[in-house]
């Protein structure tokens, strides 16, 4: 926000010292003051706006001294007050703030203000989507349960579509949306989405970092004492696939699993298991390799909302629909 500092007022009275000119009812010439009224404005602090009337007419006018807008609140500052909003900074000490800095606005004003800023901020639906996008929805504490967020990410990091989920929101419908709107798929983590993607006819890039961790994660609760010399040596050779994701792997690892569904290779169960992980995901792993306009991962958004959790837990305002959705829509504006 940009303040406009004012010359020195010890009197606090910045009232024009001329007549306002022609009255705008009547066009006479003819004033007498008629008393003063308090504006406040940050930064200025408490000022006394002059009162005139018409001897004509009996009609009041009151022009406003140079750089005051006729709104107390103007469009920047309430943007101001919902980036503070945001950055988990209460609306009750928000106002204490502003009090000292000589605006005294109450907490259900600022609260009204954030509100009237974020309802202008929703996803323009027409908008140009990119071919592929990233898409990603952890949990929003609304209420009494965590609402899931679906953000959706251009090439360049830019927040292009979001959508505030619940129980029964339907993800296909919005997945063809954004069908209709060109995209051709998406990266995401999130196997929730599978089916809905399938009705879509969206591509998929499973995430790649995602896909790593996983793998990982198996292999390291596997009980070694049960493994066999060849699930000893194929471990690692599955875990170095999925971090390089070559594209020539896929048909080895599908002739792997023939031979193991005939017998002729004879792995763990768990083995097993994290070998048909693979497998049933290898063409979605490895679409990104083909085409460097598909992003492997999600790690942008990751970043972007591991940003936006631990505010969203601190942030009050967040039981009604309403509030929960423009949280999201200042969060995204923000962090943009």
């Amino acid at each position: 926000m940009d303040f406009i500092l004012a010359p020195a007022d010890p009197e606090r009275q910045r009232a024009l010292p001329d007549d306002p000119g022609a009255c705008p009812h009547c066009g006479a010439c003819a004033w007498r003051r008629n008393g003063t009224y308090p504006r406040h404005l940050v930064v200025l602090g408490r000022l006394c706006i002059q009162r005139w009337q018409c001897k004509t007419c009996l009609g009041s006018a009151s022009p406003l001294p140079p750089d005051m807008t006729a709104r107390q609140r103007p469009q920047t500052f309430r943007e101001l007050v919902a980036d503070l909003y945001v950055h988990c900074v209460s609306l009750r000490g928000l106002s204490r703030l502003l009090a000292l800095l000589g605006c005294g606005v109450g907490a259900a004003t600022l609260w009204r203000d954030v509100q009237a800023v974020a309802s202008g901020l929703a996803p323009d639906p027409q908008a140009k989507l990119p071919l592929w996008v990233e898409v990603e929805g952890p949990g929003c504490p609304s209420g009494a349960c965590k609402r899931p967020v679906a953000m959706v990410l251009g090439p360049k990091g830019e927040r292009l579509d979001l959508r505030l989920s619940g129980p029964g929101f339907d993800w296909g419908g919005w997945f063809t949306d954004l069908a209709a709107r060109k995209v051709q798929g998406v990266t995401t983590d999130d196997p929730v989405y599978g089916p809905a993607l399938e009705a879509s006819g969206l591509d998929r890039q499973q995430c790649a970092v995602h896909m790593q961790r996983t793998v990982g994660r198996h292999i390291r609760g596997i009980d070694e004492d049960d493994l066999t010399h060849l699930d000893r040596v194929l471990l690692p050779i599955l875990q170095r696939l999925a971090r390089e994701r070559p594209p020539e792997a896929g048909p080895v690892l599908l002739a792997l699993w023939e031979a193991v569904m005939q017998g002729r290779v004879r792995l763990q169960p768990e083995v097993q298991k994290l070998l048909w992980h693979l497998v049933e995901r290898w063409h979605e792993l490895v679409r990104s390799q083909g085409n460097p306009r598909v992003p492997a991962s999600t790690n942008r958004l990751e970043g972007w909302f591991g940003r936006f959790k631990p505010r969203a837990r601190l942030t009050r305002g967040l039981k009604t629909e309403a509030g929960a959705l423009n949280f999201v829509r200042l969060m995204a504006r923000s962090m943009a």
